[in-house]
């Protein structure tokens, strides 16, 4: 998702945040849900076992409903 920004000329830094909404399971388990917002507009959603995880599958998730609008 980064590299689709700059690929625009947008810096990401200052539009790209992603937000953990939720975590769920024991500490040995633990899944996490986290969107990913561009300019305040949550694109997608990502679940992993990890926040890294989560982020990369919330960022998947975006550029694989970016032409669907």
């Amino acid at each position: 998702l980064s590299t689709f920004c700059l690929n625009f000329n947008l810096s990401y830094v200052d539009f790209l945040d992603y937000r953990v909404l939720q975590k769920s399971g024991p500490t040995n388990v633990r899944r996490y849900k986290v969107g990913v917002y561009f300019r305040g507009k949550r694109l997608a959603v990502g679940e992993g076992g990890s926040i890294q995880q989560s982020e990369m599958s919330a960022a998947e998730n975006a550029l694989n409903n970016s032409g669907k609008d």
